[in-house]
């Protein structure tokens, strides 16, 4: 469920703010609708945050799985090939040569800069887990308050320290994410539902009324209100303590309706793919870019019904885009089968190389796909001689 509603946050984020509407409510920054927006932008802004902190939380609790990587990277590279062919056919005169460098390099071009700093930090999951593992609660406590309050306030007040989080736009903010969902994991709090709603509104309504202030103070010397200051970013303390509260809230939700059970099942998986469709360059640049300023002429009770029917029906789109032209097509070519075997190949390269290391004279036979594949159908094949029995 809340890889759903974190996708459905980041597209009204974006909504918000580069589809035009605060843009369009900034000649009239003293309206409801510019401060209902501002709410939304609030507790949107965090959806970043949240992903990070799943990602360390589910690998603490369960093995990784280093073929989801690959299979994202593939996934990513078909969106990017796909998208950029159908703007050559149908919109050319957007289309350029850093489009197609970008197209056949998707991570290492910065196309999507969350995913280009995921890839390389997902294959030290381990390691912090390993590491988290060796820490007392309280130095658990310790690692997570030297995140939660250090580093973002540090980002906050001083612009030097951008260097290191960049507003949580870096992969060294991803990797504390990944640390801090990895202790929350790890320290099983048992905290009530109640509790963290009221906590998720005390930081959403907190961050609002500290803007207020800022916003007044820029009315008062007949300054120009900024749309985004320093308390409003992926790293200021408030928003950080917003993103674990709501991924502790989600964790303590157990739906017991099979339908909706079904429904997350089926959709979450899915869900990511609503961050790399509509935030392709091509697309955030030309169609989504300005494409909803109209809602701000619109009443707030004509406004934000808008807007959540928007964000479900691209959500949904690009749910059933993924399903049937991605995964699909995944299952056609058995690109799982070939993730599995690129992995295994990838792991077992690395497990001969340190028993080399640990014994010289050890002679390893080359691993091949007929060996992958016999494995893979026998789980303990029995030896056939004495020397393979003891490699």
């Amino acid at each position: 469920m809340l890889r759903i509603l974190l996708a459905g946050m980041v597209l009204l984020n974006h909504i918000i703010r580069q589809g035009g509407v605060y843009e369009a409510l900034s000649l009239n920054a003293i309206s409801i609708n510019y401060e209902l927006c501002r709410v939304l932008e609030i507790f949107t802004i965090c959806a970043v945050n949240c992903y990070g902190l799943i990602t360390g939380y589910i690998y603490s609790k369960t093995p990784v799985r280093y073929t989801s990587v690959f299979l994202l990277w593939c996934k990513v590279a078909l969106y990017c090939i796909s998208i950029t062919l159908l703007f050559k056919i149908f919109a050319p005169q957007y289309v350029q040569i850093q489009h197609y460098i970008n197209m056949l390099f998707p991570v290492y071009r910065v196309q999507y800069w969350y995913i280009s700093a995921y890839i390389p930090l997902f294959f030290i999951l381990p390691y912090i887990s390993h590491f988290v593992n060796t820490l007392t609660r309280a130095q658990m406590f310790k690692i997570a308050i030297i995140i939660i309050v250090l580093f973002p306030f540090l980002s906050t007040c001083f612009l030097k320290f951008k260097f290191f989080a960049n507003g949580g736009h870096s992969p060294f903010w991803v990797l504390c994410l990944f640390i801090l969902g990895t202790i929350i994991g790890k320290l099983d709090l048992n905290i009530r539902k109640r509790t963290a709603i009221l906590a998720i509104l005390f930081c959403v309504f907190a961050t609002f009324a500290l803007k207020m202030g800022i916003d007044s103070f820029y009315v008062w010397k007949g300054r120009e209100i900024p749309l985004r200051t320093a308390l409003i970013g992926d790293c200021a303390p408030l928003i950080v303590m917003q993103s674990i509260f709501i991924v502790m809230l989600a964790i303590r939700i157990d739906f017991k309706n099979k339908y909706l059970i079904w429904a997350f099942t089926f959709f979450a998986p899915l869900s990511f793919s609503v961050y790399i469709i509509h935030t392709h360059p091509l697309i955030f640049g030309h169609i989504f870019e300005g494409a909803f300023r109209f809602l701000a002429n619109k009443d707030w009770y004509i406004m934000l019904p808008s807007m959540f029917g928007i964000v479900a029906c691209i959500v949904f789109i690009c749910c059933l885009i993924d399903y049937f032209f991605v995964e699909l097509f995944f299952k056609l070519i058995r690109i799982r089968k070939i993730a599995e075997f690129v992995i295994y190949t990838f792991i077992n390269n690395f497990k001969r190389i340190d028993a080399v290391r640990e014994n010289d004279e050890e002679v390893l036979e080359p691993l091949d796909s007929v060996k992958y594949y016999s494995i893979k159908a026998n789980k303990k094949r029995p030896p056939e001689s004495q020397e393979e029995s003891k490699q």
